[in-house]
């Protein structure tokens, strides 16, 4: 993974700073030249390189980001609610029907209707639903009654139809918008929430690195040790001051110490790969990760009452809890305005024109029954004598007509609905009660769970690095008793067991010691993750 590679890739900034510390001047540690020198694929990385490169290639993360953006494109979809959605329709329709009633102007009534239309509807954030809706209509028939034939119907009207208890106001009818709103929150909390997990996963497995460095270099140097040991006994043994038995055992501490080191260099490529892993390098010819930076071992105080107060102020978990209580609220509104009857004030007002091309009227016939075997013809005379004046003309004029407001038609009225018993309203209400008492309980848990944690590792800080001084003793104490031992071997005042002994508790103290200076920087980090500082460390802006 060169630094032209990553810029290749087209990655960002992340990628571009993490580039630009791999080249820096930085020079490995002493135990890690070697390292570097002895292998092409050695990779020097600090702790900000590994937490850069991780949020840069974390699956998880991308598929975090992933649930976040799809939250966010549930709010433009629920705020499509209150768009406004305009609708056209046309049609044409022919019918030939046998006529029952003289009035219908023909024995066989024959009808050709034309219609066509538009409106638009909108919901409102009261609650009530308006609409303006324009239809026409164009009617040919062969009925002797109509003064006008063919004739255009045009009608204008408004609509609004207004809850007044049930799904009434802004708290009710908006309510899946600022769930939605609150969701895209609950999502952003989680990235970070994961993100803060990614960097101290990261940086936990950075310092277990560091430390499989150190345990190769401690069995490194112990073989060496053991070497010159094996080595010297050899001489004593050819100048006969140590028996043969003396140089089969320095051989075989030998042997033991070529196979701790192998096994301390087997752990320390899995803790690599490990690492590679949450950088999600590809497999396969993967480079070997060397630590730059080496954990503290020195006393960092913590004020507790600060650091809870810290904690409670950035960590992303209270906010979610807070967001979920506040859904639970919205709902639970939602739910007791659902007991209410649907009680609903609507109107509608609007204009109607007609117009149409004037019949030729000629006097009509209808037979009039008087009883069951006689009938008498009635003639019918100018039946509508002033309906060709006004409406004569084509359908500009039936629109003419309309916009006149000479024709106006209202409608106002109220409608009650109420289920008996509304068994299912009162079902909901309870639920999204039950529901807000355990996002309130939940809240107060997560508080309580936040103050306990940062609590725990604000005290375990001072006992971590406690057990670093106590293993730092021992180290110190098991150098002096080698130095000690070695010095008394060389006068034969000591056996070659006793040395081969101090060698090991050697090893083990210096392990000890820097296990435990690993356990307190892990602890530091989880201080750090639990008070929420850790993406302010690595200056991560969500």
């Amino acid at each position: 993974m060169t630094a032209q590679a990553l810029r290749r890739s087209g990655l960002g900034r992340l990628a571009s700073v993490a580039c630009a510390v791999l080249l820096s001047s930085a020079v490995p540690p002493a135990a890690a030249q070697g390292l570097l020198a002895s292998q092409e694929n050695a990779l020097p990385l600090t702790r900000d390189d590994v937490a850069y490169l991780a949020l840069l290639n974390s699956r998880d993360l991308k598929v975090e980001r992933f649930n976040t953006r799809i939250a966010e494109q549930e709010v433009p979809s629920e705020r499509a609610a209150f768009h406004p959605i305009v609708s056209s329709e046309g049609a044409e329709s022919q019918s030939t029907t046998l006529s029952g009633s003289a009035l219908a102007g023909a024995a066989t009534a024959e009808n050709e209707t034309t219609t066509w239309s538009s409106g638009i509807r909108a919901r409102l954030i009261s609650g009530a639903v308006a609409s303006l809706d324009f239809s026409n209509s164009r009617l040919e028939s062969n009925s002797q009654f109509l003064t006008i034939n063919p004739q255009y119907q045009s009608s204008l009207t408004f609509g609004l139809t207004q809850p007044l208890l049930k799904g009434f106001g802004p708290s009710v009818t908006s309510w899946r918008i600022k769930v939605a709103e609150n969701n895209v929150g609950l999502s952003r909390h989680q990235l970070q929430v994961r993100v803060a997990g990614i960097l101290a996963d990261v940086e936990n497995t950075y310092w277990d690195l560091t430390m499989a460095f150190k345990n190769v270099g401690i069995r490194e140097r112990a073989l060496e040790l053991t070497r010159q040991l094996a080595k010297r006994t050899e001489e004593l043994v050819s100048e006969g001051i140590l028996p043969e038995t003396a140089l089969l055992q320095a051989k075989t501490s030998v042997l033991q110490r070529e196979g701790d080191l192998l096994v301390a260099q087997n752990a320390r490529r899995d803790t690599a790969r490990r690492l590679q892993d949450l950088l999600n390098f590809a497999p396969g010819g993967d480079p070997l990760i060397v630590p730059l930076d080496q954990p503290v071992a020195e006393l960092k105080s913590v004020d507790i009452a600060q650091a809870v107060k810290d904690a409670l102020a950035q960590r992303p978990e209270l906010p979610q809890a807070r967001l979920d209580l506040k859904n639970k609220d919205i709902l639970l509104g939602v739910a007791r305005n659902q007991l209410l009857p649907q009680l609903n004030l609507f109107g509608t007002y609007g204009w109607s024109g007609l117009a149409g091309e004037a019949v030729a009227q000629t006097a009509p016939t209808i037979e009039v029954p008087i009883s069951r075997r006689q009938t008498v013809s009635v003639t019918i005379s100018d039946p509508f004598p002033s309906a060709t004046n006004q409406a004569v003309g084509d359908y500009g004029t039936a629109l003419s007509n309309l916009f006149s407001g000479e024709f106006p038609t209202w409608r106002v009225g109220v409608n009650l609905t109420f289920p008996l018993g509304n068994v299912a309203a009162k079902s909901q209400l309870q639920r999204a009660e039950l529901e807000m008492q355990r996002a309130e309980v939940t809240v107060k848990n997560v508080e309580h769970a936040i103050t306990l944690e940062v609590e725990r590792l604000g005290s375990q800080t001072q006992s971590t690095f406690k057990v670093i001084e106590v293993a730092r003793a021992f180290r110190e104490q098991a150098q002096r008793r080698l130095d000690v031992t070695q010095d008394q071997f060389l006068l034969g005042l000591a056996s070659l067991s006793a040395v081969v002994e101090a060698q090991r508790d050697l090893i083990t103290a210096e392990q000890e010691e820097w296990k435990a200076i690993v356990d307190y920087n892990k602890v530091l980090v989880q201080l750090e993750r639990a008070t929420g500082a850790l993406p302010a460390k690595y200056r991560v802006d969500l």
